[in-house]
């Protein structure tokens, strides 16, 4: 979990100099929520996407979450419409359980599952 900060500032970094790929997970489920109507191509759909410097740091969770869940061939991963995959950074939470994962994209979390 020790490298989690500096990985999360890495991408982040990335995504503001627009050093970034955009993957779409889930065509379908990108064309309802970004209302784009049609069947595009996914580099059809990724040109209507606008980069959203407000909501970086919602982006690199997404991308924290939607690695974790591809590290461990989790099939919710499916479940999302966009990721911006970071150039020049290689993702890698094999190693990191999904509890160290979620408690530091939310410490609250931590907080919430002791009162239980």
């Amino acid at each position: 979990m020790e490298h989690l900060p500096s990985l999360f500032l890495k991408i982040e970094e990335q995504l503001k100099a627009g050093h970034y790929t955009i993957r779409i997970p889930n065509k379908k489920l990108f064309q309802e929520l970004f209302h784009v109507v049609g069947t595009k191509t996914i580099e059809e759909l990724a040109e209507t996407f606008t980069f959203d410097e407000t909501q970086t740091d919602e982006y690199v969770c997404n991308i924290l979450i939607y690695k974790w869940l591809r590290d461990h061939k989790d099939t919710r991963a499916k479940d999302f419409s966009l990721i911006l995959q970071p150039e020049h950074i290689k993702v890698d939470l094999k190693d990191v359980s999904f509890d160290e994962l979620i408690h530091f994209i939310s410490p609250e979390t931590k907080k919430t599952q002791a009162k239980k």
